[in-house]
Order: structure tokens, then C-alpha cells, then sequence
């Protein structure tokens, strides 16, 4: 159970330790055994790529029923770092995710939303919602949501089952919304049946400039350097223009949230209505900003489940599946200097000033989730009443 990748040459030695690791699945996101090549992840031609760890694999973690269609990779080693494959398939969970909650073609709005949207004459990728917004959109009396259901047309796991969309504004900054969803210590904020969100094992804090899970690629330099010239991400600086782009770009530092590029795998109970027994999520989560090809001006969080090799839950336990989870959050301002605070607003009708703005966010999120609690034939209903209450919860925190 715990294998070695070793490098010839130099005598290198890095352990993967099967029995300790999580396994997520990827054949949706595209990254299957024979899609990705393996020896990118090796420093050394001369190195062994290992399956899980370097490349998908059809064989599941411990417990898991084989299926060919299927392919899995261990996202930690299991002594806390990251696999080396772990980056690539967040980029690709990320992708697909956002691909999948702006896709109009998967949606189809409620009766509700179909006829606010008729008559506020908006189309499903109109961002922000156009029209003026009154003081208390957003705010705690606003019971505006919008609602979708759609299916995914591919065929791997879950794929029958419905997944639900929702948007609304909310009366935070998108910096503030971010912090609350990512920090496992707030969730009872918004989540009263919650009994607790631990981070089980975190593989970035986002806090590091060459960060794997930023979605930033470095940029490769081309055409004629001055002699003497800085090279820094791709671009060549001579020493004041170096300070200068240092400054900026600790200036806008600044104004991201401490929670972009944090990727971490967490465990969340809730507490069951009637039944002695608790429900369980273990879940990747990771938030990143959006670029600028998906919009920018905002984030993105994405989550699915995992499943640890080491499962000692108990028989109180009811394991819960998020088979994709994204939320998308954009600014109804252009960023400018400093973070936005939440400042309380009112319902006096009066149209929302610019200032109003940066105080609020648009949330969009896409949830589709396999739960044993769940019957197939309600699922729809059950979730779309669950990304309503969502939604209230959230403007109420």
C-alpha cells in the first residue's frame, strides 16, 4: 500500500501512502488513464509514474465497487502534501464546473423564474441581473431566487440524477461572501442544521505567489531581453519598473480574498430531522478568483466528494455524496482601491447608489448531490427547495 517513485540518477525516493490517502473521481473532468501523460509529473525521465498519484486509474479506492467506465486519483500523498496530479484535476473540476453552471442549454428555469424573467426581460447569462436595484434586493426581506434544474448529458456516476442552479443577489461583498463559505468555523451561520465542518487535510493555504492550485500558469518569455533585465512570470523588468509591478501587484493582493487558491478536503455532519443518524459530506473544496475568459471580476468555489482509503465511519453515519458543487460569486462593481464592507440597507425603494453596490454580489450556485435520504423521484423537488432556503440563509448571516 505505500509505493515509491525513485529517480536512478539522483537516489530520490517520494512516498505515496495508499492506505492514508483520498480518492476523487475524474472520468467526467476528462482526465481518464489514457488522456493524461503521466511523465509530466516526474522530474526524472528515469522516475516510475504511479498510478493515482501521476496518472487516472479505472481501480478504485478500498470499498468501492470496480467499474470500468470510471477513473480515479489520490489528490494528497497521504502524509498531508498534494499528489502531483492534484493541480491539474482541480483546474479540470474548476473548468468543467464552470462550463456547467453557465451552460444555458442544460437549464430549465421554473415557472416562477420563467416568468420573472418574461417580464423583467432578461436572458439566463444576463450578469449582473439588469434593471434597477432597489435597496433591499439582496438584503434580509428579499425573497428573490431564481431557480433551474438540468441534467448532465454524460453517463458516469450520478449522471441520472437532477442537479439544481440558483441565483440572487446577496447584501455582502463578494471578499465577505467568499470568507464565509470557505471558513469551516462559520458554517452554522448559515447552516442551523450543521453539527460542525473540520478541515481534515489542507493541501494549499493560497498564500504563496507560485501557488499550484491558482489556475495561473507562467508565462513563457519571448522576443529580445535588455541585458540586465528581471525576469519575473513571463514579462522582463529593469529594477524600477520591478519596485513599480512589485507595488501593484501587492496593492492588488490586497483586495482579494485570504481564501483564493486555498484547496482543502473537509468533513461536514448535519443533524437529520426524525432519525437518530447523521449525515456526512467529506469533500474537496477550493476557491479561486475567475479569469478573465469566465468574466473575471469575482471568484469561484468549487467542491466534490472524496473518498478516504481509511474509512472508519460508524453505523450512525450516512454517507452523502457532492458530486459537483460550484459557486460563483461576481462584484456589481468594477473593483477599485480597497475592499468592500457589508453596510446594512434598507427597503425604502430608493434606487441603489454605486456605493450600494460594492457592498453586494450576485451568487450563482449549482449543486448536484447523491444522498440515500434522498428518493429519486422527489430529488428535484427536495433540491430546489433546499437552494431556496439556501439563498434566504445567506442574505440572513
Amino acid at each position: 500500500f505505500i509505493s515509491s517513485t525513485i529517480s536512478e540518477d539522483e537516489g530520490e525516493s517520494f512516498e505515496f501512502d495508499r492506505t492514508r490517502s483520498h480518492y476523487l473521481r475524474t472520468a467526467d473532468l476528462g482526465l481518464t488513464q489514457d488522456t493524461i501523460f503521466a511523465q509530466q509529473f516526474l522530474d526524472n525521465p528515469n522516475s516510475i509514474p504511479e498510478p493515482h498519484y501521476h496518472h487516472p486509474t479505472p481501480h478504485p479506492p478500498p470499498g468501492v465497487q470496480f467499474n470500468i467506465d470510471e477513473n480515479w486519483i489520490c489528490v494528497d500523498d497521504g502524509s498531508g502534501g498534494h499528489s502531483p496530479i492534484a493541480p491539474q484535476a482541480v483546474d479540470a473540476l474548476v473548468n468543467m464546473g464552470y462550463r456547467a453552471a453557465c451552460d444555458p442549454m442544460m437549464w430549465t428555469p421554473t415557472s416562477k423564474t420563467r416568468k420573472y424573467m418574461t417580464e423583467k426581460r432578461i436572458t439566463f447569462d444576463s450578469l449582473p441581473l439588469p434593471g434597477p436595484l432597489f435597496e433591499g434586493e439582496g438584503g434580509i426581506n428579499d425573497k428573490n431566487c431564481l431557480l433551474w434544474s438540468g441534467r448532465f448529458r454524460h453517463r458516469y456516476h450520478g449522471f441520472e440524477l437532477p442537479a439544481i442552479r440558483s441565483q440572487g443577489i446577496v447584501n455582502k461583498s463578494a471578499e465577505e461572501l467568499v470568507d464565509l463559505l470557505m471558513d469551516s468555523s462559520r458554517v452554522d451561520e448559515y447552516n442551523k442544521a450543521s453539527t460542525g465542518r473540520t478541515d481534515e487535510v489542507v493541501l494549499s493555504y493560497g498564500n504563496d505567489d507560485g501557488c499550484p492550485f491558482s489556475g495561473q500558469r507562467k508565462k513563457k518569455l519571448t522576443g529580445v531581453v535588455m541585458h540586465g533585465a528581471t525576469i519575473v512570470d513571463g514579462s522582463a523588468f529593469i529594477d524600477d519598473e520591478l519596485k513599480t509591478s512589485s507595488t501593484s501587484s501587492s496593492s492588488q493582493r490586497s483586495k482579494v480574498s485570504v481564501f483564493c487558491g486555498v484547496t482543502k478536503l473537509v468533513r461536514s455532519t448535519n443533524k437529520i430531522p426524525l432519525i437518530k443518524k447523521t449525515s456526512e459530506f467529506i469533500t474537496l473544496l477550493h476557491c479561486r478568483e475567475l479569469l478573465e475568459e469566465q468574466g473575471g471580476n469575482g471568484y469561484i468555489i468549487v467542491g466534490r466528494s472524496i473518498t478516504p482509503a481509511d474509512d472508519g465511519r460508524s453505523r450512525a453515519v450516512i454517507r452523502s455524496e457532492v458530486l459537483l458543487s460550484v459557486t460563483i460569486i461576481r462584484r456589481l462593481h468594477q473593483s477599485e482601491k480597497g475592499v468592500a464592507k457589508s453596510a446594512a440597507v434598507s427597503d425604502s425603494g430608493r434606487v441603489a447608489s454605486k456605493k450600494d453596490l460594492r457592498n453586494r454580489c450576485l451568487l450563482i450556485t449549482m449543486n448536484h448531490v447523491k444522498s440515500p435520504l434522498i428518493p429519486k423521484m422527489i430529488a428535484k423537488k427536495i433540491g430546489l427547495s433546499a437552494a431556496t432556503g439556501f439563498m434566504s440563509d445567506i442574505r440572513a448571516a
